[in-house]
């Protein structure tokens, strides 16, 4: 018979899991150093481009890039997110799913899409599902050794030396599976977003 310590040992280890689901997209997100800087910088950049027409183009995209925190987006894509409600939202979202997404210019003007492999709902749904799955597989083998101890049947010096293991084999590949999973469902977001602001 399960006695109830391991209940509540298994629920708390299930409650982590899932707990990573909403506490990782804020780590990757991140602040791209003090807010109080990042005003500063943007406002000082801003201010420049009004000023000075002539800006080369390097140091243009250079400014963009620090306030996107991203090297690989271009001046003209985050110029374009600037346009959203909530731009600075919007501007974390689209780098972090910019796997996913790509800002075209059409004679309607900018505009997001999804990439080729996203462009279907099914895919999509396919997609996030997929990666849910293997989260929450790939958590559940990382504490394996934590779940046998609790129902006493390894010791808890071999638990902890296999969770050594097993926890940095399985619970990264479970974050990873997490984050792709997020992109999907963040790019659908920005879409949602874009198709709003284009109407």
């Amino acid at each position: 018979m399960v006695d109830h310590d391991i209940i509540v040992k298994l629920a708390t280890l299930l409650l982590g899991v899932v707990a990573l689901w909403k506490v990782i997209p804020e780590i990757i997100r991140g602040r791209h150093g003090d807010l109080r800087e990042e005003y500063k910088f943007a406002k000082d950049f801003f201010a420049d481009v009004k000023q000075n027409s002539h800006m080369y183009p390097f140091v243009n995209q250079k400014g963009y890039q620090a306030i996107a925190g991203d090297a690989r987006i271009t001046s003209a894509e985050v110029d374009y997110l600037l346009t959203f409600p909530n731009s600075v939202l919007t501007i974390k979202d689209y780098v972090f799913s910019r796997k996913c997404l790509e800002c075209l210019v059409t004679d309607a003007g900018p505009q997001l899409v999804f990439r080729d492999g996203f462009k279907s709902r099914f895919s999509r749904f396919l997609g996030k599902i997929f990666h849910f799955m293997f989260y929450i597989v790939c958590c559940l083998f990382g504490v394996v050794p934590l779940i046998l101890f609790a129902f006493h049947l390894v010791p808890l010096e071999r638990a902890l030396v296999a969770f050594f293991f097993t926890g940095l084999l399985f619970i990264p590949m479970g974050c990873y599976f997490l984050m792709e999973g997020m992109r999907i469902g963040r790019a659908e977001m920005l879409i949602k977003a874009n198709d709003r602001l284009v109407k």
